[in-house]
């Protein structure tokens, strides 16, 4: 009996290290160690950047920052749950030409779920997407940046791409002032770079601080010669040709 309660305690401590080992991406010395299998920036050497934003779609602030944008092409990392309340905002910001990525059903923490309630929120998040916007998702970025072990097995399976990034502005934060998100994202702003930023969510006033900040961070971008393109964008093959 004992040898057996030991094998069951080895048994479940290993499930559970491949459950939530892979959390350990969230610090940016596992990120690198781990770009192999995700997703944290290009190396095409092309001269252009990806602007990602999590959390929404929010009814106020996602068409404004569609605005703002204007022509100029982003990847939005929507929730699930936004997505279904708000599917005209999803249509609108496709039909702009922005890509609708996944940023799973809710904004729980991986570290905290399960894997029956991990793939069956992933599944309901990218189908609502691909329901919503015509066009499944093709990258994922769990909430927070940390994954379990079912996520990390999923996302793949279900056609999604690991994604993290190379550089955010800590932007949900209520301490964080425009100026701060401007030069935070402008210093990481290299060719390839995907760039982190909140259009939802944080704390009160912190998506429109980030709102504030796109003009100074478009001109910032074109001062160096960077031009922002969708992740799908910013993947592609060297050969793509550069409008």
């Amino acid at each position: 009996m004992r040898v057996r309660t030991r094998v069951a305690i080895i048994g479940g401590l290993g499930v559970c290290a491949g459950q939530f080992a892979p959390a350990a991406t969230f610090f940016p010395p596992v990120r690198r160690l781990a770009e192999p299998w995700v997703l944290c920036r290009a190396h095409t050497g092309r001269p252009e950047v990806a602007l990602t934003f999590d959390d929404g779609p929010d009814p106020d602030m996602a068409p404004r920052f569609l605005d703002m944008l204007g022509r100029t092409p982003a990847t939005f990392f929507w929730l699930g749950w936004r997505v279904r309340a708000h599917r005209e905002i999803v249509r609108a910001a496709a039909a702009k030409g922005h890509e609708i990525a996944c940023h799973g059903d809710d904004h729980r923490s991986l570290a905290r779920l399960g894997p029956r309630t991990t793939r069956a929120g992933l599944e309901r998040a990218r189908d609502s997407i691909a329901d919503a916007a015509g066009r499944a998702p093709a990258f994922y970025r769990p909430a927070y940046g940390v994954w379990n072990g079912t996520a990390w097995t999923m996302a793949p399976r279900l056609g999604m791409q690991r994604t993290l990034w190379c550089k955010w502005a800590w932007d949900w934060r209520a301490n964080i002032t425009t100026a701060h998100i401007v030069d935070s994202v402008l210093q990481g702003a290299t060719p390839g770079a995907i760039l982190l930023l909140h259009d939802a969510e944080g704390a009160p006033g912190a998506p429109e601080r980030t709102l504030a900040a796109l003009p100074e961070i478009l001109d910032g971008l074109r001062d160096r010669g960077l031009r922002p393109v969708t992740l799908s964008q910013l993947i592609a093959p060297s050969a793509r040709a550069i409008a």
